[in-house]
């Protein structure tokens, strides 16, 4: 018991060397949710360079879809699997894609 006793006393006196932006805190959803505007889903400004892909759900009549706006990717270092995190913190394995009719048009009149 005195070790931990001297360990605490050790963290309390270096906590600015340990901790040099602050013990963290708990924030209510509602502070950093009223942070993000809403998504402008007509905003296709990161397509043009022609690299880039906007990726939509396919969601079954009566079921709820999964993904809700931007969301985290996350692309396997080894295999190239594309995850996302969704709002929920839920971890998803994106797979099935397949390219919009109006897509394949665009990208055949490019070249």
């Amino acid at each position: 018991i005195a070790s931990l006793c001297c360990i605490a006393i050790i963290i309390d006196r270096n906590k600015h060397s340990l901790l040099p932006y602050g013990q963290a805190e708990i924030v209510s959803k509602q502070v950093w949710l009223s942070t993000f505007d809403q998504v402008d889903f007509s905003n296709e400004s990161l397509l043009k360079t022609g690299k880039l892909t906007k990726i939509f759900e396919r969601v079954s009549e009566g079921k709820v879809p999964l993904l809700k706006g931007p969301e985290t990717p996350i692309v396997h270092p080894i295999n190239g699997d594309l995850y996302v995190v969704t709002e929920e913190a839920n971890l998803l394995l994106l797979t099935d894609f397949e390219k919009q009719p109006l897509q394949q048009a665009k990208e055949g009149e490019g070249g």
